[in-house]
């Protein structure tokens, strides 16, 4: 279950209905917000392109819906068809957010840590396309079986390309209540959009915090990127500087 935090009103929508006990998926938007210029609903997503009004910046929002089950071909499809998204909007800033009904590390499972293969193909799809997620706050896991000694996975998030994080620089995913469904909704809220250069900063004083080379351990350890090692780095560091509110 996901949330897009950019509006207030909701006046458009677009949807794919639910199939059996499948879920469907629900992109809602506020027209005085974001104007929208293209719609492409698929089997497993619903993508919107979009312009910011406040600031004309061009985007994709994509909806995902991943297949419940472990069969590796559907898996496959599921990819398949984000990457067809990708190649209709190849040049443009891209933000994907929902339920992948897979795992990105096995550490994102509390019990029963299989299905390497379906996380390896996750991993590809996040290098061939250059996209990354940030730290899930407020919580590790996402969804429950609701059942006895319960298995937790963290299979809801959002990724994004680093043309989309570069005018939201300080954006964060959060975890939710959970209310009545065996999903948290997370939230993805953008910090405000970025219209210059958003330079790091380090200030000496940090260095006299006897604890802070510890916690900058810490943090450096936790944060999860993939791609090359320039980008990985490069990645930390924007996390970096919004840990220390430079």
């Amino acid at each position: 279950m996901v949330r897009l935090m950019w509006g207030n009103n909701s006046h458009q929508w677009a949807a794919q209905l639910s199939r059996g006990a499948a879920g469907g998926m629900l992109t809602v938007w506020d027209d005085s917000k974001i104007r929208v210029d293209d719609i492409l609903i698929l089997k497993y997503s619903v993508t919107i392109k979009c312009v910011f009004l406040q600031n004309g910046f061009e985007c994709i929002l994509t909806n995902v819906y991943g297949p419940a089950d472990e069969i590796l071909h559907h898996s496959k499809d599921f990819w398949e068809e984000l990457d067809e998204v990708r190649r209709k909007w190849s040049d443009v800033p891209w933000c994907l957010g929902g339920d992948f009904n897979c795992i990105f590390f096995v550490a994102e499972k509390n019990r029963n840590k299989r299905s390497t293969t379906h996380i390896k193909l996750f991993d590809s799809f996040m290098r061939r396309h250059g996209l990354f997620d940030l730290p899930l706050l407020g919580g590790c896991f996402t969804w429950s079986s609701m059942r006895g000694e319960a298995t937790l996975t963290r299979i809801d998030r959002f990724i994004f390309s680093g043309d989309w994080e570069d005018q939201f620089p300080k954006a964060t995913q959060h975890l939710l209540r959970r209310n009545l469904s065996d999903h948290h909704p997370i939230s993805l809220r953008g910090g405000g959009i970025q219209f210059g250069p958003y330079p790091f900063r380090f200030e000496n004083f940090l260095l006299k915090d006897e604890d802070f080379l510890v916690h900058l351990k810490d943090w450096w350890q936790n944060m999860n990127f993939s791609g090359s090692a320039s980008f990985v780095f490069s990645k930390k560091l924007q996390e970096l500087k919004i840990l220390l509110k430079c």
